[in-house]
């Protein structure tokens, strides 16, 4: 996290959203999270079109806040992308799926990145 940001750790994150939710800078878009063995697609669930395509090798954090905000089942996930500064965080609320059960995929897809079991998930969030 960039301390330029204010952001160090996942309350200093949590307090962000928080914020920028006050702001009126926070939107909904319904998607759905693939995660394959190399990245993360999301996919809008109205079109099919791919919204982002986030490198599993620029994951730096997986985190899940289960229920202790508004947001429900919420996820942050947080990326250091060799071109950008600071970090991106990307918090995402699941509907279908507990979040603790999201960040264990990612985690296993990370593993299977690094080497280990390759496997293919599909979780419907809502971004």
């Amino acid at each position: 996290m960039d301390r330029k940001e204010g952001i160090i750790n996942m309350d200093d994150a949590m307090r962000k959203l928080r914020l920028m939710d006050a702001k009126g800078k926070i939107w909904a878009q319904e998607a759905t999270m693939q995660i394959f063995e190399k990245d993360i697609r999301l996919v809008d669930n109205y079109t099919q079109d791919t919204i982002e395509t986030l490198p599993l090798a620029d994951l730096t954090m997986v985190h899940a806040e289960p229920n202790k905000t508004q947001y429900k089942n919420l996820i942050l996930l947080v990326f250091q992308f060799s071109n950008k500064k600071p970090p991106e965080i990307f918090f995402f609320s699941c509907e279908n799926t507990p979040g603790q059960e999201v960040v264990q995929q990612v985690k296993r897809a990370v593993d299977s990145a690094a080497g280990k079991k390759k496997k293919k998930y599909r979780m419907n969030i809502q971004q």
